[in-house]
């Protein structure tokens, strides 16, 4: 079934109309009108047809002045091992500069290398309000308990590396009793962590801001991420090569919108009998995507991997300028980030609705720290002893654990490991 959102309303750059495809038994993806440029039709692995919304430079908002400095192969053949698979190569350095501070800018005794790990534990509330008819009346029937955890990765060559991960938990979101909004972000670049800083503070403001949140939530989380970016270029922070990646899930009554900018994911676990199933409620924006690829090269962008002295590829393909090699960013999609804005990389998300049913039991939202080494399957297999324990915080802690125990038999370096875990309630209790 098809649907025509409503016109957002105007901004600072205007975006184009989302359509959505939606069903109970599959899901739909976010699409912006015909009248966005080259939009691309494909039928990805879980047999969804969908239509990517694609962006040209001049819908993505500039930022004067700085231009892309060129990374040479001296610097960046360091070490190999260290930079096959954080998110952006750095020329100075000559190693990924995920959660990067230069010594010059940490104060003597500073702990700001490190950010303790983050546990949050939420059960909702019982009560039932006046204004809970306006959600259905299955607005309080879905989420049973939620959790979350976020540490700090490490990097060998990079002692003051902080976590640049972000997360937030929201219930009763926009005070609409039995709402929820939650969310991870992934930032990497020297800045990363005040460009995920930042989305953690604007985003819910601004989707929850829309009027049109309780008729048309696609409509109001699309806006919401497009002024979350545009305000992310009129800001102080500087975006030239820093981004962050942003996934959602907005749940209201057995609905679930999940909204996706990168390669952050969000998947459902489903249970069939003594089986259980993995869902993606996502799509990672990757630029081997051919659609995502099509994108950046019709807007005069580069697709490789790095090369080595001899030429050989090293690691996963980047973005880059046509003719310089920055920005080296390992995803399509991006908030911020406006030297890759500048040939492709977009912050239009794709939203995937879809209508809950007795099988569906849990939601992991997690940032690509996770997700390297532990696929959809085995994440719901890893969470699933937990949720007949009823134990959330023990299934991040678990996910987490096992991400980084993955991550040293792999690589010397950790990546930033954050994960939300929902449970929903019983078939038999909704």
């Amino acid at each position: 079934m098809f649907r025509k959102p409503a016109k957002p309303a105007a901004t600072a750059s205007a975006a184009p109309v989302p359509k959505v495809i939606k069903s109970r038994a599959t899901s739909g993806v976010l699409s912006p009108t015909p009248a966005a440029k080259a939009a691309v039709q494909r039928k990805p692995s879980n047999t969804l047809t969908v239509k990517k919304p694609s962006v040209s430079p001049s819908k993505s908002p500039a930022r004067g002045g700085k231009q892309a400095e060129p990374v040479t192969s001296s610097a960046l053949l360091k070490s190999p091992s260290q930079r096959r698979r954080l998110s952006v190569v750095s020329s100075s350095t000559g190693f990924e500069a995920d959660g990067a501070i230069p010594p010059s800018l940490v104060p003597p005794g500073s702990d700001h290398h490190r950010r303790a790990s983050v546990n949050y534990f939420g059960t909702p509330g019982t009560g039932v309000g006046e204004e809970d008819a306006r959600l259905g009346d299955d607005c309080l029937h879905l989420i049973a308990r939620y959790a979350s955890k976020s540490k700090a990765g490490v990097v060998p060559m990079n002692p003051h590396k902080v976590n640049q991960d972000a997360h937030f938990e929201i219930e009763n979101f926009a005070q609409l009793p039995g709402q929820y909004f939650f969310c991870v972000m992934d930032g990497h670049g020297f800045q990363g962590q005040d460009v995920s800083g930042q989305v953690k503070r604007r985003l819910p403001i601004n989707v929850a801001a829309e009027a049109n949140l309780q008729s048309d939530p696609v409509t109001a989380l699309f806006t919401g991420f497009q002024k979350t970016n545009e305000e992310l270029f009129r800001s102080s922070i500087d975006i030239s090569f820093s981004g962050s990646t942003t996934v959602s899930c907005l749940i209201r009554g057995k609905k679930i919108y999940c909204a996706n900018v990168g390669d952050s994911r969000a998947i459902l676990g489903r249970k069939y009998g003594s089986n259980w199933e993995a869902v993606a409620l996502s799509e990672d924006h990757k630029p081997d995507r051919k659609d995502e690829e099509k994108r950046i090269l019709a807007s005069n962008g580069r697709v490789d991997s790095f090369r080595g002295m001899d030429g050989e590829p090293i690691g996963p393909l980047r973005v880059w300028l046509k003719n310089q090699d920055a920005p080296g960013l390992a995803m399509s999609r991006s908030m911020g980030d406006s030297v890759a804005a500048s040939v492709g990389v977009t912050a239009y998300p794709e939203i995937l609705e879809r209508e809950c049913d007795s099988h569906d039991k849990f939601i992991v939202i997690a940032s690509d720290g996770v997700w390297e080494f532990i696929s959809n399957q085995e994440a719901v297999n890893i969470v699933s002893p937990f949720y007949d324990r009823d134990d959330p915080q023990g299934a991040c802690d678990e996910l987490v654990r096992e991400s980084n125990y993955r991550w040293r038999q792999e690589e010397e370096v950790i990546d930033d490991t954050t994960c939300i875990v929902v449970f929903f309630k019983n078939s038999e209790k909704r």
